[in-house]
């Protein structure tokens, strides 16, 4: 058994105070603001014992700093965007050796910073993925819209994929478009079927971009009230690129982000 994850919640003052004074480079995104005071967040974090001493001779304590440190240079990054409707989520988590970190943004600047065995990415990734409402509290369930959702499931030519996402985008300008956009595409009927569902029901997506070395990959999935959904590129041998769409859970992103993984640390 793994030692269990160490977890710190800090304010954007107190994430700015540790990112300075360790004077770790973090991924651009994840960076405090500059305009964020600092002044107060030491008395804070000497409460929290993260610091002792005052001014110069203020220390940080030796696993926060190496907390930050896995997350400056890591071996592989994953950057996780979530939504659910009103929902969402975006994190930041990274290994090197036998340790890992992640960040999650908490609004206003503010940060949980956490450190873990590097063997429970899979289970840490499983807090980057919304949770949808409980059954009966969504607003659909209440009006009787979910009772017999499902999840996405089947075949569609990339580009299908591509113009409902955009014809969803601008659905409440052009309530339209989506028939439009079908009609041109050319879909057989599963496919049409399935193309309609993506614009009509889909209220969520996830997007984890793993980065390492020599390169990236990307996951993909979209969220209706019948569940999760991947997207998992699938070539039929005609040349077209096709996505198969098939139902996931929140605690797959692990198993579909492994291969990259994998390659990244060997």
């Amino acid at each position: 058994m793994t030692p269990a994850p160490h977890r710190l919640v800090l304010s954007a003052g107190e994430f700015a105070y540790l990112v300075e004074k360790t004077g770790v480079d973090l991924p651009p995104d994840w960076m405090p603001a500059d305009d964020v005071a600092i002044g107060p967040a030491e008395a804070g974090l000497t409460k929290k014992r993260v610091v002792t001493g005052v001014g110069e001779e203020a220390e940080v304590h030796p696993s926060v700093e190496r907390n930050l440190q896995i997350l400056a240079g890591p071996t592989v990054l994953l950057d996780t965007i979530a939504s659910i409707g009103a929902k969402s989520s975006h994190s930041v988590h990274a290994v090197n050796g036998p340790l890992g970190a992640s960040l999650f943004a908490l609004g206003d600047g503010a940060v949980e910073l956490s450190m873990f065995a590097s063997v429970d990415l899979g289970k840490e990734l499983i807090r980057a993925v919304p949770r949808a409402d409980p059954a009966g509290t969504s607003l659909e369930s209440r009006l009787g819209g979910t009772e017999d959702a499902q999840p996405l499931r089947g075949r569609l030519p990339l580009e299908a994929l591509q113009e409902m996402g955009a014809a969803r985008l601008f659905r409440a300008a052009d309530p339209d478009a989506p028939a439009a956009v079908l009609a041109q595409l050319g879909l057989s009927g599963a496919e049409a079927s399935l193309a309609q569902n993506v614009a009509e029901q889909t209220d969520g997506a996830l997007r984890c971009l793993v980065i390492w070395a020599n390169g990236t990959s990307q996951v993909n999935w979209v969220h209706t009230a019948g569940g999760w959904s991947g997207l998992d590129p699938e070539p039929d041998g005609t040349g077209r690129r096709m996505v198969r769409v098939e139902p996931v859970e929140r605690e797959g992103l692990g198993t579909w982000v492994a291969p990259a993984v994998a390659g990244a640390l060997a």
